[in-house]
Protein backbone atom coordinates (compact mmCIF):
# COMPACT_ATOMS: atom_id res chain seq x y z
CA UNK A 1 0.00 0.00 0.00
CA UNK A 2 1.04 3.56 -0.52
CA UNK A 3 1.62 5.58 1.49
CA UNK A 4 2.86 3.20 4.17
CA UNK A 5 1.11 3.00 7.55
CA UNK A 6 0.17 4.81 9.70
CA UNK A 7 -1.16 7.03 6.87
CA UNK A 8 -4.39 5.96 5.17
CA UNK A 9 -3.57 4.06 1.97
CA UNK A 10 -4.33 5.78 -1.34
CA UNK A 11 -3.04 3.00 -3.57
CA UNK A 12 -3.41 -0.65 -2.58
CA UNK A 13 -2.06 -3.67 -4.47
CA UNK A 14 -4.93 -6.06 -5.21
CA UNK A 15 -3.54 -8.68 -7.60
CA UNK A 16 -1.66 -9.15 -10.84
CA UNK A 17 -2.87 -10.63 -14.09
CA UNK A 18 -0.68 -12.36 -16.65
CA UNK A 19 -2.42 -15.60 -17.70
CA UNK A 20 -6.02 -16.78 -18.19
CA UNK A 21 -5.70 -18.80 -14.98
CA UNK A 22 -5.33 -15.51 -13.04
CA UNK A 23 -8.95 -14.57 -13.76
CA UNK A 24 -10.31 -18.09 -13.33
CA UNK A 25 -10.64 -18.73 -17.07
CA UNK A 26 -10.53 -22.41 -17.91
CA UNK A 27 -9.96 -23.64 -21.46
CA UNK A 28 -12.44 -26.06 -22.99
CA UNK A 29 -11.82 -29.79 -23.15
CA UNK A 30 -10.49 -29.82 -26.72
CA UNK A 31 -8.14 -26.91 -26.02
CA UNK A 32 -6.77 -28.70 -22.95
CA UNK A 33 -6.35 -31.89 -24.99
CA UNK A 34 -4.52 -30.03 -27.78
CA UNK A 35 -2.30 -28.28 -25.21
CA UNK A 36 -1.44 -31.64 -23.66
CA UNK A 37 -0.52 -33.12 -27.04
CA UNK A 38 1.49 -30.09 -28.22
CA UNK A 39 2.99 -29.28 -24.83
CA UNK A 40 1.57 -25.76 -24.86
CA UNK A 41 0.04 -24.43 -21.69
CA UNK A 42 -1.34 -21.16 -20.43
CA UNK A 43 2.14 -19.63 -20.81
CA UNK A 44 1.45 -19.48 -24.56
CA UNK A 45 -1.29 -16.97 -23.75
CA UNK A 46 0.73 -15.11 -21.12
CA UNK A 47 0.91 -11.34 -21.46
CA UNK A 48 4.28 -10.58 -23.01
CA UNK A 49 5.32 -6.94 -22.70
CA UNK A 50 1.87 -5.41 -22.15
CA UNK A 51 1.73 -1.98 -23.74
CA UNK A 52 -1.77 -0.50 -24.03
CA UNK A 53 -4.54 -0.91 -21.49
CA UNK A 54 -8.16 0.22 -21.40
CA UNK A 55 -11.30 -0.57 -19.45
CA UNK A 56 -14.72 -0.80 -21.12
CA UNK A 57 -18.06 0.36 -19.70
CA UNK A 58 -18.61 -3.06 -18.05
CA UNK A 59 -15.22 -3.00 -16.27
CA UNK A 60 -13.52 -5.49 -18.58
CA UNK A 61 -9.86 -5.07 -19.50
CA UNK A 62 -8.45 -4.83 -22.99
CA UNK A 63 -4.68 -5.06 -23.31
CA UNK A 64 -2.30 -4.89 -26.22
CA UNK A 65 1.06 -6.55 -25.89
CA UNK A 66 3.93 -6.03 -28.21
CA UNK A 67 5.92 -9.12 -27.19
CA UNK A 68 3.53 -11.36 -29.14
CA UNK A 69 1.82 -8.70 -31.30
CA UNK A 70 -1.46 -9.66 -29.70
CA UNK A 71 -4.58 -8.19 -28.13
CA UNK A 72 -6.30 -9.67 -25.06
CA UNK A 73 -9.80 -9.09 -23.76
CA UNK A 74 -10.34 -10.05 -20.13
CA UNK A 75 -14.02 -10.43 -19.25
CA UNK A 76 -13.61 -10.62 -15.49
CA UNK A 77 -17.28 -11.28 -14.66
CA UNK A 78 -17.58 -14.24 -17.06
CA UNK A 79 -13.98 -15.40 -16.48
CA UNK A 80 -13.31 -15.26 -20.19
CA UNK A 81 -9.90 -14.51 -21.74
CA UNK A 82 -9.91 -13.84 -25.49
CA UNK A 83 -6.71 -13.36 -27.47
CA UNK A 84 -6.10 -12.32 -31.07
CA UNK A 85 -2.85 -12.19 -33.01
CA UNK A 86 -4.71 -11.69 -36.27
CA UNK A 87 -8.21 -10.86 -37.45
CA UNK A 88 -9.73 -11.96 -40.77
CA UNK A 89 -6.30 -13.16 -41.93
CA UNK A 90 -4.56 -9.83 -41.12
CA UNK A 91 -1.79 -10.31 -38.53
CA UNK A 92 -1.15 -7.58 -36.00
CA UNK A 93 2.34 -6.13 -36.38
CA UNK A 94 2.47 -3.63 -33.52
CA UNK A 95 -0.83 -3.29 -31.65
CA UNK A 96 -0.29 -0.38 -29.28
CA UNK A 97 -3.77 0.68 -28.18
CA UNK A 98 -7.25 -0.81 -28.02
CA UNK A 99 -10.75 0.06 -26.85
CA UNK A 100 -14.00 -1.88 -26.69
CA UNK A 101 -17.52 -0.58 -27.27
CA UNK A 102 -20.67 -2.74 -27.45
CA UNK A 103 -19.72 -5.65 -29.75
CA UNK A 104 -16.77 -3.95 -31.44
CA UNK A 105 -13.07 -3.97 -30.60
CA UNK A 106 -10.88 -1.18 -32.02
CA UNK A 107 -7.12 -1.76 -32.25
CA UNK A 108 -4.55 0.83 -33.31
CA UNK A 109 -1.63 -0.91 -35.01
CA UNK A 110 1.22 1.57 -35.42
CA UNK A 111 3.19 -0.59 -37.89
CA UNK A 112 0.17 -1.22 -40.12
CA UNK A 113 -0.81 2.46 -39.94
CA UNK A 114 -4.47 1.77 -39.28
CA UNK A 115 -7.17 1.18 -36.72
CA UNK A 116 -8.95 -2.13 -37.19
CA UNK A 117 -12.50 -2.68 -35.94
CA UNK A 118 -13.56 -6.29 -35.41
CA UNK A 119 -15.98 -8.47 -33.46
CA UNK A 120 -15.36 -11.08 -30.75
CA UNK A 121 -14.87 -13.82 -33.35
CA UNK A 122 -12.08 -11.83 -35.01
CA UNK A 123 -14.11 -10.83 -38.05
CA UNK A 124 -13.06 -7.42 -39.34
CA UNK A 125 -15.94 -4.95 -39.62
CA UNK A 126 -13.88 -2.13 -41.14
CA UNK A 127 -10.49 -0.44 -40.93
CA UNK A 128 -9.65 3.23 -40.62
CA UNK A 129 -6.66 3.93 -42.85
CA UNK A 130 -7.38 7.30 -44.43
CA UNK A 131 -5.36 10.12 -42.90
CA UNK A 132 -3.42 7.79 -40.56
CA UNK A 133 0.29 7.11 -40.54
CA UNK A 134 1.19 5.85 -37.06
CA UNK A 135 -1.83 5.54 -34.78
CA UNK A 136 -0.51 5.39 -31.23
CA UNK A 137 -3.48 5.92 -28.93
CA UNK A 138 -7.24 5.39 -28.81
CA UNK A 139 -10.03 6.65 -26.60
CA UNK A 140 -13.80 6.58 -26.69
CA UNK A 141 -15.72 9.79 -26.19
CA UNK A 142 -19.44 9.04 -26.30
CA UNK A 143 -20.20 8.00 -29.88
CA UNK A 144 -16.77 9.05 -31.13
CA UNK A 145 -13.46 7.28 -31.51
CA UNK A 146 -10.47 9.52 -30.78
CA UNK A 147 -7.19 8.51 -32.46
CA UNK A 148 -3.77 9.94 -31.64
CA UNK A 149 -1.39 9.76 -34.60
CA UNK A 150 2.21 10.22 -33.40
CA UNK A 151 3.68 10.55 -36.90
CA UNK A 152 1.25 13.26 -38.02
CA UNK A 153 1.25 15.01 -34.62
CA UNK A 154 -2.52 15.18 -34.57
CA UNK A 155 -5.72 13.86 -33.05
CA UNK A 156 -8.34 12.44 -35.41
CA UNK A 157 -11.98 12.06 -34.35
CA UNK A 158 -14.18 9.48 -36.06
CA UNK A 159 -17.60 8.02 -35.53
CA UNK A 160 -17.82 4.46 -34.26
CA UNK A 161 -18.21 3.29 -37.86
CA UNK A 162 -15.04 5.00 -39.10
CA UNK A 163 -16.70 8.09 -40.53
CA UNK A 164 -14.84 11.35 -39.87
CA UNK A 165 -16.45 13.69 -37.32
CA UNK A 166 -15.71 17.33 -36.76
Amino acid sequence: AWPPPPADPCIVYVRDLSTPKDIGARPGFFTRLANTITGLGSDAKKLDRPFGLSVDEAGNLLATYTGANAVCFLDLARKKWLRWTSVSGQSFMSPVAAVHHAQTFFVADSALGKVIAFDEKGKVQFAITNQLERPAGLALLGDRLVIADSQLHQIIICGLHGDKKS
